[in-house]
């Protein structure tokens, strides 16, 4: 429990309270919880009637800290799975290069009557030994797409996902609909070829 100024402070002493505050070495511990780790995933989240109008990097983030000072997930640990994300009449007017960027691990995404304009789906991974996210199902059911330099759904790391898309507008572009990384594309009317 110090500042956070990027002080570095060595210790080799671990601390032993069972409660409170205790300062070892120079260093104010705070104990927070005793025994088994705990975690917590969010379900069948539905996001509805959404009017992006400014200027923003990211409309929807779902994501694990991982900085000099917050770290949600340990090496080797089991990663809570976010499931049944809805996102339905998502508007975007403004400058919205990322429309979800997810950390976590989500087995569904699903975009109803959504207006993604040229915005990117970006699931990354958090970057820690050990851990194993599930593939993702991105399906994009009457969406409005407008093909740009950046792909529609980018997957990094060891993440994979696969893609479905019906009854969505493609608007006019210079630029074809791309996915990228380890995407298994289905069933879609976004001109892109199926893969196994």
């Amino acid at each position: 429990y110090m500042e956070p100024d990027d002080t570095v402070y060595p210790s080799t002493t671990p601390p032993t309270h069972t409660h409170g505050t205790a300062e070892v070495d120079g260093i104010r511990w705070v104990m927070v919880q005793a025994g088994d780790e705990h975690s917590c995933g969010c379900r069948n989240i539905h996001f509805r009637d959404i009017y992006l109008q400014k200027d923003r990097p990211v409309a929807f983030s779902i994501h694990f800290d991982k900085d000099n000072w917050s770290r949600s997930v340990y090496p080797n640990s089991d990663m809570p799975v976010q499931s049944g994300i809805t996102f339905e009449n998502i508007h975007i007017s403004g400058n919205v290069p990322t429309f979800l960027h997810a950390r976590t691990p989500v087995d569904a995404v699903r975009l109803v009557r959504t207006e993604l304009g040229g915005s990117t789906i970006s699931l990354c991974d958090v970057e820690t030994p050990g851990v194993h996210y599930v593939p993702t199902a991105v399906l994009l059911d009457g969406c409005t797409v407008q093909p740009g330099a950046q792909p529609l759904l980018e997957v990094t790391g060891g993440r994979t996902a696969t893609l479905r898309a019906s009854n969505t507008t493609l608007l006019p572009s210079a630029h074809p609909v791309q996915v990228a990384g380890a995407v298994a594309v289905g069933e879609n009317d976004l001109g892109l070829a199926q893969t196994k």
